[in-house]
């Protein structure tokens, strides 16, 4: 349907009334890089880059873009007000919630039952907070309910209860909606939370299923009582995994990979189908048996092999595999022109992707996304091949960030180019440079270290310092405003390695132990500190058992360290099994998660949501997230269906 744009392709039956409905998919203007999607009655929305943008009906004020009324919908994405932390979003009939970083929820549109959760039933053009929650995982949303998945696995729901939905011991007959979260009766092991139109269901940790709420799922309750004012067991079902409620009928996935579904099939809606992009384990990357080093960017992949040559594999959209071309490839290609590379670096950012070699001679040779000027050849236009970095003949490292890009000089200076984005760049500005410029202050340097908004320097004596963006304390300087020149990180020293991830930053002391400062949202500092109170550290707190790392690796939310023994241990997220534990858990926490199958690395690497290991016969392991290709085993079908205009 699309009477009020809901598509969001800038078209609707009012504009061009033939087009009142498509019965093929067409695209959403302006998005290319989102993360997360989510449908409401005549409206939809979508995580792009943290930011949330929606499009449709707004009559409630659902865009949450400070207008409400039936005059102001949007036929194409609109942003909404002052959110740029979003993690996961859910839409209802004719409201949002997001799950921001660090746990708390922020709802917007329709209130008539109170389903902001805010203490108010008055509706709201622009998100509001809601109460007394911050440690969600997960987010969803009914007709006009929601409920949040808290960490330690019980659930709060708020909003309408006149059929029970709420999961509270009192029937909606007494107790017709709550503005505000209101614990669910008798469930403290919950996994996953999915909202129907007026029900909502859970998966329990031993795999059984409750539903709560009107008798959409068609009393398939063990020991149903007749009120579903409290979660009902599901009646035979012992081995649930996930479950998805729909507006009159409910889906579970199985441990063996089937589905079963049960409610209403007036529309057939009882058959559905299941396919996962990512993996829990590692899978071995096809065609690479020499390879001496290698970095994973957020959706692609890269490796130098013995002799000197470049492999990349995954996502291609801005020429980042370096072959010439800007067609995916879920197996390694050649990069063009490069046979002296003695490293590599990839970028972390899931829409503008580029890589780097650094060339036995000094020089530096990047490729692929330049909006930024981020290849350093002194223009801002795309490459598909390997371009020379402006003047650098003597380069003894790189590293990549999102969009910027710096390398360390043998002389112990770093120059750095590309966004300048909060003082990212170092030079004592925030104008971005499309050639390499001099970072401020830094002459003995030994290792540099570079994310999306910030980058580190490691020094001669054991220091570090960092300089750029400082949101949640990831330059560990006791503070959180951003710096245009490198700052020291306090209380550290002895540092042999550092690596920084999206929001956070780590260190590799002397005697293997590690530490790390920033956001901890999903537990990716690896310390035993309570996230409630300390989500963030703005100086380094040390990861609990590890004492005999030989380096470390960053994702966007977690952390690998690569023991002296050639196991790989992983902390943090792992929605997509990055932590390579058999598990898929969103929220893991500071618990260490040993990689299984893994015992002989030599050298570790982790893009956005994946990691990579280089083995002792040299050849490469990967696992998590594998929606552009990246693991590099030739099976991406999430991102084959994304590319379908380039011949997938």
């Amino acid at each position: 349907m699309n009477s009020h744009g809901e598509l969001g392709n800038g078209l609707s039956s009012n504009t061009e009334p033939s087009l009142r409905f498509s019965s093929l998919p067409v695209w959403v203007t302006g998005i290319t890089d989102a993360v997360a999607v989510a449908a409401g009655e005549r409206h939809t929305c979508a995580i792009n880059l943290f930011n949330v943008l929606c499009w449709g009906a707004n009559g409630n004020g659902q865009l949450g873009n400070g207008a409400r009324g039936p005059e102001d919908s949007s036929l194409a994405p609109t942003p909404v007000s002052d959110i740029r932390d979003a993690v996961a979003i859910a839409a209802g009939e004719s409201h949002n919630c997001v799950i921001r970083i660090g746990g708390s929820v922020s709802c917007w549109g329709a209130n008539d039952y109170g389903q902001l959760g805010n203490g108010t039933s008055v509706p709201s053009a622009v998100p509001v907070k809601v109460e007394g929650i911050t440690d969600a995982t997960a987010i969803t949303a009914g007709n006009w309910h929601t409920c949040a998945l808290h960490e330690d696995g019980s659930i709060s729901c708020w909003g309408a209860n006149d059929l029970d939905q709420l999961g509270s011991s009192i029937s909606g007959v007494e107790f017709i909606f709550s503005d505000a979260p209101k614990k669910v009766m008798n469930i403290n092991d919950a996994i996953a939370v999915s909202a129907g139109g007026n029900y909502t269901c859970a998966v329990h940790r031993d795999n059984t299923g409750s539903c709560w709420g009107f008798d959409a799922p068609s009393r398939t309750y063990d020991n149903y009582d007749n009120s579903g004012a409290v979660p009902q067991k599901l009646r035979g079902v012992s081995d649930v995994i996930d479950i998805a409620a729909g507006s009159d009928h409910t889906c579970a996935l199985h441990e063996d990979s089937t589905i079963s579904c049960w409610g209403s099939n007036e529309e057939g809606q009882l058959a559905m189908d299941d396919s996962s992009a990512s993996s829990a384990t590692p899978v071995s990357v096809e065609g690479i048996g020499d390879a001496s080093a290698m970095a994973a960017g957020f959706l692609h992949s890269c490796a130098i092999h013995e002799g000197g040559s470049v492999s990349c594999w995954g996502n291609n959209g801005d020429g980042q595999l370096g072959n010439g071309t800007v067609f995916p490839s879920a197996l390694p290609v050649p990069v063009q022109g490069i046979a002296d590379a003695i490293a590599v670096a990839t970028s972390g950012h899931w829409s503008s992707g580029y890589s780097c070699a650094l060339h036995q001679s000094g020089s530096i040779s990047c490729w692929g996304a330049n909006e930024e000027g981020q290849l350093g050849n002194g223009t801002k236009s795309q490459s598909t091949v390997p371009v020379r970095v402006e003047g650098i003949t003597d380069a003894i490292d790189i590293a990549t960030g999102w969009d910027h890009t710096c390398a360390l000089h043998r002389g112990g200076t770093i120059s750095c180019w590309g966004s300048n984005e909060d003082g990212k760049l170092g030079d004592g500005t925030k104008t971005g440079w499309a050639v390499p410029m001099q970072v401020e202050g830094i002459f003995n340097a030994t290792a540099i270290a570079a994310d999306s908004s910030h980058s580190c320097a490691l020094h001669e004596d054991g220091n570090i310092s960092c300089w750029g963006s400082n949101n949640f304390g990831k330059l560990g300087n006791r503070d959180v405003v951003a710096s245009t020149v490198p700052v020291p990180v306090e209380g550290i020293s002895n540092v042999t390695a550092i690596a920084t991830g999206t929001f956070h930053t780590c260190a590799l002391l002397d005697e293997g132990s590690v530490s790390c400062w920033g956001n901890n949202s999903m537990g990716q500092l690896g310390s035993l500190v309570d996230t409630d109170t300390a989500t963030n550290w703005a100086v380094p707190v040390q990861a609990e058992g590890i004492a005999d790392a030989a380096n470390i690796a960053l994702g966007s939310f977690y952390t690998c360290a690569l023991h002296l023994s050639g196991a790989v241990s992983c902390w943090g997220d792992n929605q997509n099994g990055q932590l390579g534990n058999i598990d898929f858990d969103y929220t893991f926490g500071f618990l260490l998660a040993r990689v299984q199958e893994i015992g002989d690395a030599r050298a570790i690497s982790a893009g956005g949501a994946h990691t990579c290991a280089i083995l002792q016969d040299n050849t490469i392991t990967c696992w998590g997230l594998n929606a552009g290709g990246q693991l590099g085993h030739g099976f991406a079908p999430g991102f084959l269906q994304k590319v379908a205009g380039f011949g997938g």
